[in-house]
């Protein structure tokens, strides 16, 4: 997968869902429109969950590992931070659900927190 280290926003998810996918208390992921990501390779093993009518789940088929989010309503890639081969030059900004979060997680009090994905462009 190609992706150019261009986000349009980095945060951290903790809805009930993403915890559940992530196995821990968020998902960390990086906003891409859908025409800056490109599968270069392997693109047939590529399955997707999906989730709703506008949220698909992409997997690789071979290892499992989460990849990205299709939120098709904003034409958005919420792809998964942890994916990335390179470190991106971004840092999260934000945690979104955050109203939803693991207890038992200590959250980094120097980003903003809100309780939706904080705007339609999100």
């Amino acid at each position: 997968m190609l992706v150019r280290n261009e986000f349009r926003y980095f945060g951290l998810c903790h809805c009930s869902q993403c915890r559940k996918m992530s196995g821990t208390a968020f998902s960390a992921v990086a906003g891409v429109p859908f025409e800056s990501l490109e599968v270069v390779k392997g693109e047939d093993l590529i399955r997707y969950f999906d989730k709703s009518p506008a949220d698909s789940l992409a997997f690789c088929s071979t290892c499992g590992s989460s990849l990205f989010g299709k939120l098709t309503d904003r034409e958005m890639c919420h792809l998964r931070a942890g994916i990335l081969d390179d470190e991106p030059t971004q840092r999260p900004t934000a945690s979104f659900y955050f109203g939803s979060r693991s207890r038992w997680h200590d959250p980094d009090d120097s980003i903003a927190r809100h309780d939706t994905l904080a705007s339609r462009s999100a």
